[in-house]
C-alpha cells in the first residue's frame, strides 16, 4: 500500500466529516434558534421563561460544538501536507509494527481503501509518545514496544 496515496486519502475523508459536523453543528443551532423564538408565552409565565431558558441552553450546547468542529477544520488546513517528515510531528503518517497513525486530529480510526489509520492529536497518549522519534525507533507505549517502521 502507497502511504502516500494512503495519507492524501485519509486526510479527505477527515475533511468531509469535519465538514459533516459543522453541517450537523449548524442545523442543531438554527433549531435551537427556532425552537426557542417559536415559543408562544403561555398564561403560566414561569414554564414559559423555564422552557425559553432551556432552549437557550441547548443552543449554547450546540453553538459549543459549532466552535470545536470549526477549530477541527483549522486546525486540518494548518497541516502541510506536501511536506517530507523525517521525525513524527503534526501532519506526519506514521507506519508503526503495531498500526498506521496520521498525526493530525483526534478523530479515531478510518477505514480508506480497506487499511485502518488511526488519527490522533499529539495531545493524545500515543501522540505525545510517538512526537519527534524518527523511523526506526522504539519506544514503549503501554508497557509494550512500538517501532516506527516508515513516516510520510
Amino acid at each position: 500500500m502507497n502511504l502516500t496515496v494512503l495519507k492524501t486519502q485519509v486526510f479527505q475523508e477527515l475533511q468531509t466529516q469535519v465538514q459533516q459536523k459543522i453541517a450537523q453543528a449548524q442545523l442543531a443551532v438554527n433549531a435551537a434558534i427556532e425552537s426557542r423564538d417559536g415559543e408562544t408565552k403561555s398564561s403560566a409565565g414561569d414554564k414559559f421563561e423555564t422552557g425559553r431558558a432551556m432552549m437557550q441552553l441547548e443552543q449554547q450546547r450546540h453553538e459549543v460544538q459549532l466552535s470545536k468542529a470549526f477549530q477541527l477544520a483549522s486546525d486540518l488546513d494548518r497541516l502541510d501536507m506536501e511536506a517530507d517528515y523525517a521525525m513524527v510531528t503534526p501532519g506526519a503518517l506514521v507506519k508503526t509494527d503495531r498500526g498506521i497513525y496520521f498525526m493530525s486530529i483526534g478523530m479515531g480510526k478510518i477505514v480508506v481503501d480497506g487499511g485502518t489509520v488511526y488519527c490522533i492529536s499529539i495531545q493524545s497518549p500515543i501522540g505525545k509518545a510517538l512526537l519527534h522519534q524518527k523511523e526506526k525507533a522504539v519506544i514503549t507505549f503501554q508497557g509494550k514496544p512500538l517501532t516506527i517502521k516508515e513516516i510520510v
